[in-house]
């Protein structure tokens, strides 16, 4: 069985994340992809200036270099009779992680469960995931301090 989790290397819980998401991949006898997405953070085609846009063109590649090697530590993490690949995407966040989940048998999404003015204003990945997906999707709980 192959298994993606979808994990955001710059959250703090990343690594509780991806320790449960081995937990399940080796209860189910799978291997394990983490799947991180750009976003918006290297976004620099609005810029006009050819000086500027290239700056921040050699500074969108040091910032997917370094969170590959991120990624990267993040999947040693992982047991490594389960361990895939880390892998980048781009794009709209959900819409490249549904298209990436095509290649896999079940995603795995973490939550952290966020309400009320929280859950307006960062919005819901897992949730969008749960709606639109049509792999099996489980979505594992953040671990709290």
């Amino acid at each position: 069985m192959k298994m993606m989790l979808s994990v955001d290397i710059t959250d703090p819980t990343a690594e509780g994340v991806a320790a449960e998401a081995g937990a399940w991949a080796s209860r189910m006898g799978g291997s394990l992809d983490l799947v991180h997405g750009e976003g918006a953070r290297y976004a620099y085609e609005f810029i006009d200036d050819r000086n500027v846009r290239e700056l921040m063109h050699a500074e969108a590649e040091r910032l997917r270099t370094t969170d590959q090697q991120r990624l990267d530590a993040l999947m040693a993490q992982v047991p490594e009779e389960v361990r895939g690949a880390a892998r980048m995407i781009r794009g709209n966040l959900v819409d490249a992680l549904l298209e990436t989940s095509e290649e896999y048998d079940v995603m795995i999404v973490a939550t952290h469960g966020r309400k009320g003015i929280a859950h307006l204003w960062l919005g819901s990945v897992a949730e969008q995931l749960v709606r639109r997906s049509s792999k099996p999707l489980v979505v594992l709980r953040v671990p709290r301090d």
